[in-house]
């Protein structure tokens, strides 16, 4: 029996598969089997790979068509694993992420999850650091991503996934453990690579449409821990609120800049490309020094330092509506 089972719900997304089952494959602790599910994929690439599916500790399972909690759920079934973590196919763990998860299950009981510090790569690069996962923090805002490391007592006692959830079904599992008096421990490590791309079930559950049906049920859900922390909820949902107005403000204002910008830019990139075609060394170094003059001053000035103070505080930030964030 393996200590732990890595579960890979696999939906139209074969082409990133062989780069997580690898992460997997190239952990430092190699007590682990990898079970792929294919819920009803649509897609004859994903259908055609998964059918001849060959990789060292790993066994594909179909299904038919199940959404991600489903599909979760069927491949924690059918697996053994003392510990579990659920991988999404076009994601990817560091190195040492199970070794280091395990140890801290390992050295106590009453941790029933452990989640970790990640980057963002794909579309657009970040980082998220939660720095505490109480109850309280994650009634006001998901902290721990889908590929933390579980208990099976634990998900069993929840009752697995909700099944039903179109989205976030993860952040209402996390909060089903806690609520059976297990506790979360965060690894201040980035141990994990979340892909940002077009089309990720991310987008869909912060769309308008979908947020605040699946935020009504999640909330209804979990009545009793949202009325018994209400105004640890409040204060906290009113920081992320404040911390937003502050972040988008500082947004425009750099929108503003390059836009008054934009016509300076293209009119050096001009000198620079005559200086060049010219070949007139002495000219392009005189148009250089004058640019990096010009960016000192930029650097030097009080709307850059206050940006600049803004966006190293934004290491703190953490998303209401799950949206990737630069440090």
């Amino acid at each position: 029996m393996p200590k732990v089972s890595v579960i890979i719900p696999c939906f139209n997304l074969g082409r990133y598969l062989d780069e997580a089952v690898g992460s997997v494959l190239a952990q430092t602790m190699r007590d682990f089997e990898i079970i792929v599910v294919n819920p009803g994929s649509t897609d004859e690439e994903t259908n055609a790979l998964l059918a001849d599916y060959r990789r060292p500790k790993t066994r594909v399972v179909a299904t038919e068509r199940k959404r991600a909690g489903a599909a979760r759920n069927h491949g924690i079934s059918l697996s053994s694993g003392e510990y579990v973590c659920c991988l999404d196919p076009d994601d990817l763990l560091e190195p040492a992420c199970l070794e280091k998860t395990g140890a801290v299950m390992n050295g106590d009981p009453g941790v029933g999850i452990v989640t970790f510090w990640y980057t963002f790569f794909g579309d657009k690069p970040g980082t998220v650091d939660p720095d505490s996962a109480t109850l309280a923090d994650f009634l006001v805002d998901n902290r721990a991503c889908t590929a933390s490391l579980f208990r099976r007592k634990a998900w069993e006692e929840v009752g697995g996934y909700d099944e039903t959830l179109p989205g976030y079904e993860d952040w209402d599992f996390w909060i089903g453990i806690l609520e059976r008096g297990y506790r979360a421990h965060v690894l201040e490590e980035f141990l994990f690579r979340y892909r940002i791309r077009e089309g990720g079930k991310h987008h869909r559950s912060n769309s308008p449409e979908y947020r605040g049906e699946i935020m009504d049920r999640i909330i209804a859900r979990h009545a009793a821990s949202f009325r018994e922390h209400a105004l640890e909820v409040i204060r906290g949902k009113d920081r992320l609120l404040g911390e937003y107005r502050l972040y988008w403000r500082h947004r425009e204002e750099e929108l503003d800049w390059l836009l008054g910008h934009h016509d300076d830019a293209h009119r050096y990139i001009r000198e620079l490309e005559t200086a060049l075609n010219r070949g007139e060394p002495g000219e392009l170094r005189r148009l250089l020094d004058e640019r990096e003059h010009e960016l000192r001053s930029v650097y030097a000035s009080k709307a850059w330092k206050v940006g600049s103070a803004v966006q190293r505080a934004w290491r703190a930030v953490k998303s209401v509506f799950s949206l990737p964030f630069r440090r």
